[in-house]
């Protein structure tokens, strides 16, 4: 019985400990985006030090271009189309632009 509880008190220690390593404690993998500028008709991405982490074409259209970003997207119109790219450049979505 004594041994049933310890067990069972010693795992959950190990449940706990490792819950808060991968909260707190886990290494970021991805580079989160600071700031997209466009430039003519090439958008800029860089990171929150200021690095580049890649470029996308931003189109010829009137209403193509830069849309918006947040830390971990960036949101490119061309035609009518709106593309979002990951922190590396990754297409991860399309949706038809409204107008």
């Amino acid at each position: 019985m004594l041994f049933a509880r310890l067990a069972s008190t010693t795992l959950l220690a190990s449940v706990f400990i490792l819950a808060l390593s991968l909260s707190f404690g886990a290494p970021r993998t991805w580079a989160a985006i600071g700031n997209v500028v466009q430039r003519g008709n090439v958008i800029f991405v860089y990171d929150e030090k200021g690095k580049q982490l890649f470029t996308k074409p931003a189109g010829s259209g009137k209403d193509d271009g830069l849309k918006g970003y947040t830390s971990g997207t960036v949101n490119i119109r061309r035609g009518s189309v709106i593309y979002t790219y990951d922190d590396k450049g990754r297409q991860v979505f399309t949706k038809p632009a409204g107008r």
